[in-house]
């Protein structure tokens, strides 16, 4: 592990040109977050604007999806999660609906305008409930889960079989299939065309001693992605 090194030895074919445009407070998203979220509607969903989206779960992953999603314009585009501050950013972020599972009844919520179920779904989570629910929500006969998420090692996803041959499906995304040396500057540029603001996921920096506090933001919600500032001598 390197994370706290000052230098960190790294294999040629693990480097990506940084993009000119791309400041070095928001290439931090492109190690793991954005790829996932964006390469999860961008190499593998590629909805239109005709189709219905549920986004479950808003940590990095599900507001990176959200952002690549705000760019096919869809008409009908839903955020579920917990924290109303994360919710707020969803609105900003072109989500036509909000949901909050402590007070909202969800899967009504989603029947209600779907007419009935989502075409996707996109899980990030990270737990086997959530997996379940997200399979609950999608409608029949072409509706379709994806999820990046992991959940405990051992732990098992149990759906009805009559789900299945009612047209559902389900897939998991590895790293949103994306591809580091196109996908990076391709994403960026993308999202820029679009005036899709990466700052709004790393507002927030901290000093090392302040990591404690930063987890803290992380997990109320308060900072979407926090950024360790190391101090260099």
């Amino acid at each position: 592990m390197t994370t706290f090194s000052n230098y960190t030895v790294v294999s040629e074919s693990r480097l990506v040109r940084k993009p000119q445009a791309l400041s070095l407070k928001e290439a931090v998203l492109f190690g793991c977050a954005l790829p996932t979220g964006c390469g999860m509607v961008f190499n593998e969903a590629k909805p239109d604007p005709e189709t219905n989206v549920a986004v479950l779960g808003l940590g990095g992953v599900g507001l990176s999806a959200l952002m690549a999603l705000k760019t096919f314009s869809l008409k009908c585009l839903i955020a579920i999660d917990l924290s109303d501050i994360k919710l707020a950013l969803a609105r900003e972020m072109g989500a036509t609906h909000t949901c909050n599972p402590s007070r909202d009844d969800v899967a009504a919520i989603v029947r209600q305008v779907t007419d009935g179920g989502v075409d996707l779904c996109i899980e990030s989570c990270g737990s086997v409930e959530t997996i379940e629910f997200g399979f609950s929500i999608i409608k029949c006969f072409g509706g379709r889960l994806l999820f990046a998420s992991h959940p405990a090692d051992g732990e098992t996803i149990r759906l009805a079989p009559f789900d299945l041959i009612s047209g559902k499906q389900i897939s998991g995304s590895w790293g949103g299939a994306s591809i580091p040396d196109s996908d990076i500057p391709a994403t960026f540029a993308r999202l820029r065309d679009s005036n899709i603001p990466l700052e709004c996921l790393v507002k927030k920096e901290y000093k090392l001693e302040q990591v404690n506090d930063a987890l803290d933001d992380l997990g109320s919600g308060r900072a979407f992605r926090p950024i360790v500032k190391m101090e260099h001598d």
